[in-house]
């Protein structure tokens, strides 16, 4: 009996000293958000992306290179043209994001979070444009098995957590 004791003793110990460190339940962790994610703005870099895909054929790499060269261009250039835009948006995020944790209150999120419905939209519908662009140059030097690693990949690059909170 004194060994169960014991036993129970020192796995209550390590089980409280494992949660020391840990956020409390019902902690709130504030989301994050980046509006360059969320407006499709992605940058690819060739060389992973040769890597992923398994590319050995020199002219294919340079085909990709030269692909992705360009829809870079297109994407920094949005990023000029937007960039103060949505830097605003991502700071007044963080701000509404603190006043509702102060305040317990998450109404204040409504306001941003229409902002930011009605701001991202047209960005992203010019962020696919290039992605569909791209697409069809990727489409046009690469096999099917590639392409399909390349949809996967680019899927990955894109996803946002914060997209899926506001749609």
């Amino acid at each position: 009996m004194s060994k169960t004791i014991i036993i129970l003793i020192i796995s209550t110990a390590l089980f409280n000293s494992s949660l020391i460190g840990q956020p409390r339940a019902g902690g709130f962790q504030p989301p994050d958000f980046d509006a360059e994610k969320a407006a499709g703005i992605v940058i690819y870099d060739y060389e992973k992306v040769v890597k992923k895909l398994k590319v050995k054929d020199e002219t294919k790499a340079k085909d990709i290179a030269q692909a992705i060269y360009e829809y870079n261009i297109k994407m920094d250039e949005m990023v000029m043209e937007n960039g103060v835009t949505l830097q605003n948006l991502e700071d007044e995020f963080q701000r509404n994001v603190q006043i509702a944790i102060q305040n317990r209150d998450r109404s204040k999120m409504n306001g941003v979070k229409n902002e930011i419905q009605q701001t991202i939209p047209p960005i992203r519908m010019k962020t696919n444009q290039e992605q569909e662009k791209l697409d069809e140059a990727m489409k046009s030097i690469l096999d099917e098995k590639q392409f399909d690693k390349w949809v996967k990949y680019q899927k990955s690059q894109r996803s946002s957590e914060f997209e899926r909170q506001i749609n």
